[in-house]
């Protein structure tokens, strides 16, 4: 039994599909194979050319529906999109969440009956542009036929994307690397190894630090959040990490890293809840430079962003401040507090002051230990009303507590008639 399925007549013509002829199930593997290979183009078609034993599908069923892909990238570190042919454009169907794997798959889904058939899409740009005129959109590689229907989606695609607040594009101490995939990873490199261009400002292209990248030899961060992925690299590459987040309109620590090692990177983090890009910080004294009215030289604390206008005073406040976890300042919105409470302030016309007396009896459970027994009780009634004020009372016993609870009612019952009156 084969899942292969022969290309469409309008599909043939397209030298970006590369439709590889198997006679079993194993249709994607040979697709993946295909596009971690370097084979030349004219053999392309050949079964025989692609190893799938090298590819990892643990629990992954044959021919490989939808739902079973995902198993496929994460085990193989990939990232796969799967669109199927409309007759004029490409719908996907799958959409890989798994941003941190650098290589990319674009497979076309045809289904032969139930049976799905893959098919390697080896340029999906060019695939898309021969099918007809359209508008791509670059975010999700969604294509559209009107144009009115593309500038509505573009404009909704787009509040997926980050925004990038104008506070922080006007800091001079930060930049950023342009890079589309691991991106945590690219920041700590241009952050340990800058590269500077002839007018003097920062390289942001990953190509100018792809040895450095090599070198410092990243683990797999893949599925792990980011507390976890710094943790990972201060332990694996021992470089520590110092993480601040951007949250209305201010900067925060959320991620101080404790450990002596020499290397160090301060990144900016700034999320959607979704995805997270990060901005090299350069120097932390610029980013706060509007809280400090002299313009001598001032040092900043990485865990609590208390300044200093000396590099030995910050040395002895480090020193204290270590023993603490990063800290998040923040003020009242309220500038001005007022007493608002007043009827706190009216007396009350009567208070009862009750204090009970108990014996610890040992229960033999592990949860409750003892158990409280009542045995005596005394209370006192004050008024600031004449002739209402009671002496102490006090009562022994086991039935102490239903005296203490009678005595309540007809205390009630006495004075009820006060607040009657008003």
């Amino acid at each position: 039994m084969s899942d292969y399925v022969d290309l469409p007549a309008d599909l043939k013509r397209k030298n970006s599909l590369v439709n590889i002829r198997n006679n079993d199930n194993y249709s994607i593997l040979y697709c993946l194979s295909a596009a971690l290979s370097n084979k030349p183009k004219f053999n392309r078609c050949r079964k025989s050319h692609y190893q799938i034993t090298m590819l990892k599908a643990v629990d992954v069923m044959f021919p490989t529906p939808l739902e079973d892909v995902e198993k496929l990238e994460i085990q193989n570190s990939l990232r796969i999109h799967v669109y199927e042919y409309n007759g004029c454009g490409l719908n996907q169907v799958f959409k890989s969440k798994k941003k941190i794997f650098k290589k990319l798959v674009n497979l076309l889904i045809l289904n032969k009956d139930t049976t799905p058939h893959y098919i390697w899409i080896s340029n999906i740009k060019t695939f898309v542009k021969s099918t007809k005129i359209s508008w791509l959109c670059k975010s999700c590689l969604k294509q559209f036929y009107s144009m009115v229907e593309y500038s509505i989606h573009l404009n909704e695609c787009k509040t997926n994307e980050i925004e990038i607040p104008a506070k922080i594009h006007s800091k001079k101490g930060l930049f950023k690397v342009d890079s589309k995939e691991n991106h945590l990873q690219w920041s700590i490199t241009a952050a340990l190894y800058p590269k500077f261009q002839k007018n003097g400002g920062k390289c942001k292209n990953t190509a100018s630090y792809a040895k450095k990248y090599d070198k410092i030899n990243f683990p797999d961060l893949a599925e792990l959040k980011i507390q976890d992925a710094i943790k990972l690299i201060r332990d694996k590459c021992r470089i520590n990490v110092n993480v601040f987040i951007y949250e209305k309109g201010e900067i925060f620590p959320f991620i101080i890293s404790n450990s002596n090692h020499q290397k160090f990177a301060d990144l900016l983090m700034i999320s959607n809840g979704c995805e997270q890009i990060f901005f090299i910080v350069t120097d932390l004294s610029s980013l706060y430079s509007e809280r400090v009215k002299t313009r001598r030289k001032h040092f900043v604390c990485r865990r609590c962003l208390d300044i200093f206008l000396s590099r030995d005073k910050l040395s002895e406040h480090e020193e204290l401040c270590r023993s603490f976890k990063a800290q998040k300042i923040t003020m009242a919105d309220k500038k001005e507090l007022k007493f608002t409470h007043f009827r706190k302030q009216v007396e009350v016309p009567f208070i009862v002051y009750a204090d009970f007396e108990a014996i610890l009896k040992p229960t033999g459970k592990e949860n409750q230990t003892h158990e409280h027994i009542p045995v005596s009780v005394a209370y006192k009634l004050y008024s600031y009303i004449k002739g209402e004020t009671r002496s102490t009372v006090v009562y022994t016993g086991l039935d102490c507590p239903k005296k203490f609870i009678d005595d309540l009612i007809g205390i009630y019952d006495s004075v009820k008639h006060y607040f009657k009156m008003n």
